[in-house]
C-alpha cells in the first residue's frame, strides 16, 4: 500500500506526527489482512480508519489548532491593545509636552508683549510730557511775542480813541447848603469809554487839566481830586477796548458855586489824548450856601478853594440874591 502521506512540509510537527503515527497503523492493519479476508471485514478496516483519521483530524483541529490560533488571537490582540496604548501614552505625552512648550511660550510671548506694553506706555508718556513742556514753551514764547508785538503796535497814539458822556453832578445842580451844616461830598462823574484798538494799563491811567503839563496818574491821586473806578471787570484790570471807566472829579462845596474846567485823559505812559474828546466841566450855581438865619440874605461865605488837579481858579461871584429861605431848606 503505497499511497502518498497527506501533509507537506509546511505542515507543523505535531500535525505530522499525528498523521504519520495513523498512517503507520493503517499500513499495519492493512498488512495483517490475508486475502481471504472478507471484504467486509476490509470494508469495516476502511471505515474505522476513515473514522480514526476523521476524528484525529477533528481532534488536532478542536484541541490544538483551535486553542493555539485563539492564544495566537489574543497574544496579538494583547499585542495590538499594548501598541495602541503605548502609542496613546506617547501621543498623550507629545500632546502634553508640546501643550507645556506651547503654553510656556504663550506665557513668555504674554510676559514679553506686556513688557513692551509697559515701556511702550512709559515711553509714550514721557514723549507726551515732552512735547507738553515743549508746547507750553513755545506757548509761553508765542505769548511773550505777542505781548512785546502788542506792546510795541500800542506806542502809537493814533491806536487810541475814547467817548465821554455827559457829566453827571452830586449834589445835583442847585442843591442849597446851610452854612455849618456837614459838608457832602462835591464831584462830577463822567463815563469813558475805550474806543481805540489797545488796552489801558489800569496803572498807567491819569487825568490833566488841559492846560496843565502836569499828569496825575489815578493810582497815586490824593483823596478828593479824583477817582477812577471800573464799570466792567475789577479794578487793577486793563480797560479792554469796548470797557469804560468812570472818573470822578472832587470839588469843596464853596468852589462848586462856579466851575468851568476841561480835563484831558492820558493812558500807557503816552502823552495825554488831546486830539480825543476830554472831560469838561462849565456850571455856575450848583451849590448854593445859605446862612441858618431866614432874615438875612443868602451870601456866599466860604472862602473859595482852587481846584486840586487843575490849575483854573474858580471865579467867586456875587450869586443872586433870592428871597428868605427857611434853615431847613435842603437839596432832595
Amino acid at each position: 500500500m503505497n499511497q502518498p502521506v497527506p501533509w507537506s512540509t509546511d505542515t507543523p510537527p505535531e500535525v505530522a506526527d499525528l498523521w504519520g503515527r495513523l498512517h503507520k497503523e493503517a499500513q499495519t492493519r492493512y498488512k495483517d489482512l490475508n486475502p481471504s479476508t472478507p471484504r467486509w471485514v476490509i470494508g469495516v478496516a476502511l471505515a474505522v480508519t476513515a473514522l480514526l483519521l476523521f476524528g484525529g483530524g477533528w481532534g488536532v483541529n478542536n484541541c490544538y489548532f483551535q486553542p493555539r490560533e485563539a492564544t495566537r488571537q489574543a497574544q496579538a490582540t494583547a499585542q495590538a491593545v499594548a501598541l495602541a496604548t503605548a502609542a496613546q501614552q506617547t501621543l498623550d505625552a507629545g500632546l502634553s509636552s508640546q501643550a507645556r512648550t506651547a503654553t510656556a511660550q504663550a506665557s513668555a510671548f504674554a510676559a514679553t508683549a506686556q513688557a513692551l506694553d509697559e515701556q511702550s506706555r512709559a515711553t509714550a508718556a514721557a514723549q507726551a510730557a515732552a512735547a507738553t513742556a515743549a508746547a507750553q514753551a513755545l506757548a509761553e514764547q508765542d505769548r511773550a511775542a505777542a505781548t512785546q508785538a502788542e506792546a510795541l503796535r500800542c506806542q502809537n497814539i493814533q491806536l487810541y480813541g475814547l467817548a465821554v458822556s455827559e457829566p453827571v453832578l452830586r449834589p445835583a445842580h442847585g442843591s442849597v447848603r446851610v452854612i455849618g451844616d456837614p459838608v457832602p461830598a462835591v464831584y462830577a462823574t463822567w463815563r469813558v469809554t475805550n474806543t481805540g484798538e489797545c488796552a489801558w494799563p489800569w496803572e498807567q491811567i491819569g487825568l490833566r487839566t488841559k492846560s496843565d503839563l502836569r499828569t496825575r496818574m489815578a493810582s497815586g491821586a490824593r483823596p478828593g481830586q479824583f477817582e477812577i473806578r471800573p464799570v466792567e471787570g475789577e479794578e487793577g484790570s486793563p480797560v479792554e477796548p469796548g470797557q469804560a471807566i468812570e472818573v470822578l472829579v472832587y470839588f469843596s462845596s464853596a468852589a462848586a458855586w462856579r466851575v468851568e474846567g476841561e480835563w484831558v485823559l492820558a493812558v500807557n505812559d503816552l502823552q495825554p489824548l488831546v486830539e480825543q474828546p476830554y472831560l469838561q466841566l462849565v456850571v455856575e450855581g450848583w451849590i448854593i450856601s445859605v446862612t441858618p438865619s431866614p432874615s438875612l440874605s443868602p451870601t456866599p461865605t466860604d472862602t473859595p478853594i482852587p481846584l486840586t488837579i487843575s490849575t483854573l481858579q474858580p471865579e467867586p461871584t456875587t450869586p443872586p440874591q433870592p428871597g428868605p429861605t427857611s434853615t431847613s431848606e435842603r437839596d432832595g
